[in-house]
């Protein structure tokens, strides 16, 4: 019975650890990450097909990029933390809300953000760059920026749009 447990407890320790995706390098096959995802300082690349699933929040902060042309993000949450200069690059990301925290530089390229159900879009921080990409499902969007450039972007929106003034 103990070499039993044992190798169950052994079987599900390993498919966790699997499971998890990485903060940096690159990501060349699906994963799911179980709570938050934090890319702190990192590059983490993730090549085009692939599937990243985040159970929590994904955080790109402290001079993060992320690199997912081609990628799916399927994403409890998306967010910007406070700090230095961050970079998401490509990629569809699935999620139910996306927010930038203040202080820090975020430049957006190339994404598609899918909020579903309808949910809310809170830019704010020092200076925000965002080009050529796409927000649907927005119920509410807000901001609280220094500065914020938005360049072939769309936005549809079921709710309020609010721009700094």
């Amino acid at each position: 019975m103990t070499k039993l447990l044992f190798a169950v407890l052994a079987l599900l320790w390993s498919t966790n650890l699997m499971s998890q995706c990485p903060t940096s390098g690159t990501i060349s096959s699906n994963c799911t990450t179980t709570g938050n995802l934090i890319l702190n300082g990192s590059t983490l690349t993730v090549n085009p097909g692939v599937v990243v699933t985040v159970t929590g929040t994904l955080t790109v902060r402290g001079g993060g990029t992320l690199n997912g042309t081609g990628a799916t993000f399927n994403l409890g949450g998306l967010a910007d933390a406070n700090g230095s200069t961050n970079t998401v690059n490509g990629g569809t990301y699935n999620t139910g809300s996306f927010s930038t925290g203040g202080g820090g530089s975020l430049t957006i390229e190339g994404v598609t953000i899918a909020i579903s159900p309808n949910g809310n879009v809170g830019i704010s921080g020092s200076d925000v760059e965002i080009n050529n990409s796409s927000f649907t499902g927005v119920t509410n969007w807000s901001t609280n920026v220094s500065s914020l450039e938005m360049t072939g972007t769309s936005v549809i929106a079921a709710g309020s749009i609010q721009y700094p003034t």
